[in-house]
């Protein structure tokens, strides 16, 4: 079984309505690019959201599961 990783960073516009700002393989880039742009993308932290891709080559199948990040774990990964 392969697992992909991948962590999206969403800001939003002045109506409100979200949109994928940028994609990072990274947890700790994905954070700290949150916290940068802190009121910049977003009213406030954008929303940090991990996909993991898993593709089963026995049966050529890809699930996908997300998660969304919460605040507290994207200040913590911004300071280490």
């Amino acid at each position: 079984m392969e697992i992909t990783e991948i962590y999206h960073v969403y800001g939003c516009n002045d109506e409100g309505r979200e949109w994928l700002d940028s994609e990072f393989r990274d947890f700790k880039c994905a954070c700290k690019y949150a916290v940068a742009n802190y009121g910049k993308i977003s009213y406030n932290l954008p929303r940090v959201v991990k996909y993991t891709y898993s593709y089963d080559p026995e049966h050529k199948t890809v699930s996908e599961n997300t998660e969304v990040i919460e605040p507290g774990q994207i200040y913590y990964m911004n300071k280490i």
